[in-house]
C-alpha cells in the first residue's frame, strides 16, 4: 500500500463507531499535524488507549513501527496542505500560481545544493568508478529516475532501473561494495523502498552496495539508511498525482550530478555524447 492508501484505511476506520480503532483513527484525522512531535506514550495517552493498543494498530496498518507511521502521516499532511493551495485557485490565476511555486522550489533547491556541492562531486566520482548502478524509483519518481538512467546511458555508464520490488530484491543480492543502489524518493517513506532497505539491512554480508539517495529536506527513513543523501526543497502545492514541484526539485539535483560527472573528464564525455547522439 502507498502512504495515501494507508491514510485512506485510517479514514475508513473512522467512519464506523463500532470499529475497535475508531477513536484512534478519528484522533489522527483531527490532529494529523501534531502527531509527528508526539512520542508513542503521549499518543496513547491522547487517544485514551495503551502503548500495546497503538502497536496493534500499527500492525493493523501493515507498518513496522510508530516512527514509520509518523513519517507517513507527516508526508500526507504536507501533501494535503499543498493540494489546497492549488485547488483553491481559479482558472485565471492557476498558471501564475504554479509558476510561483516552481520558481520558489528552484530557488530554494539551488540554495540547498550550493551547500552540498562537495557531496555532489563525491556522488559523481562514486558513479564513475562503480562497477554497477541500479536506479530505484516508484510512482511519479520512477519517471525522474528514468531521466537519470537515460542521461547515464548517454555517457556510457551502464546501469539498470527498476520499480519492481521482487526484481530489486533479486538484483540487490548480486551487488557488492563496488556497486551502487541509487534511490529517488521525494517523501523518503515509500513502502517498497523501505522493504528493499530492510532487506539490505538484514543482509549480514560485509560486501554490501553503497546506497545513495535523493529525498526532500526532512528527516526520513531513506535518508537515515543512505551512505550519501542529497536533499532538495519542494513546496508541494500541486495535485498529488502530478507533483510538479517535487519532480522539478529532483530533476534539478540530478542535472547537477550529471554535469558534475561530465566535468570530471570533459574531453572524454564530450566525445561519448557526440558518439551516442541520435538524430531526430
Amino acid at each position: 500500500m502507498s502512504q495515501f492508501d494507508i491514510y485512506e484505511k485510517i479514514v475508513e476506520e473512522a467512519k464506523d463507531g463500532k470499529n475497535i480503532y475508531f477513536y484512534i483513527s478519528n484522533y489522527i484525522i483531527n490532529h494529523i499535524q501534531e502527531i509527528y512531535n508526539m512520542n508513542i506514550k503521549e499518543f496513547a495517552t491522547n487517544t485514551f488507549t495503551s502503548v500495546a493498543t497503538i502497536h496493534r494498530f500499527i500492525k493493523y496498518l501493515n507498518l513496522e513501527s510508530y516512527k514509520e507511521m509518523k513519517y507517513i502521516l507527516k508526508n500526507v499532511s504536507e501533501t494535503r496542505l499543498g493540494e489546497s493551495g492549488i485547488s483553491d485557485s481559479n482558472n485565471n490565476d492557476i498558471v501564475e500560481n504554479i509558476h510561483k511555486q516552481l520558481v520558489k522550489t528552484i530557488d530554494q533547491t539551488a540554495s540547498l545544493l550550493h551547500q552540498q556541492q562537495e557531496k555532489i562531486i563525491t556522488i559523481s566520482k562514486q558513479i564513475i568508478k562503480c562497477n554497477r548502478i541500479i536506479l530505484v524509483g516508484f510512482g511519479g519518481t520512477y519517471n525522474v529516475a528514468r531521466d537519470f538512467y537515460n542521461k547515464l546511458q548517454r555517457l556510457g555508464i551502464i546501469c539498470n532501473i527498476s520499480q519492481d520490488i521482487h526484481n530489486l530484491s533479486f538484483l540487490s543480492r548480486l551487488l557488492g561494495k563496488n556497486d551502487i543502489i541509487f534511490i529517488v524518493s521525494y517523501s523518503g517513506v515509500t513502502e517498497e523502498i523501505l522493504r528493499l532497505l530492510k532487506l539490505l539491512k538484514n543482509d549480514e554480508s560485509s560486501n554490501k552496495p553503497q546506497i545513495i539517495s535523493i529525498t526532500k529536506n526532512v528527516d526520513n527513513p531513506v535518508q537515515q539508511s543512505s551512505d550519501i543523501n542529497l536533499v532538495v526543497q519542494s513546496n508541494e502545492s500541486t495535485i498529488r498525482h502530478t507533483s510538479l514541484t517535487s519532480r522539478t526539485a529532483i530533476l534539478f539535483a540530478i542535472d547537477c550530478i550529471y554535469s558534475s560527472i561530465i566535468n570530471e573528464d570533459k574531453e572524454k564525455y564530450s566525445r561519448i555524447l557526440k558518439f551516442t547522439e541520435v538524430e531526430k
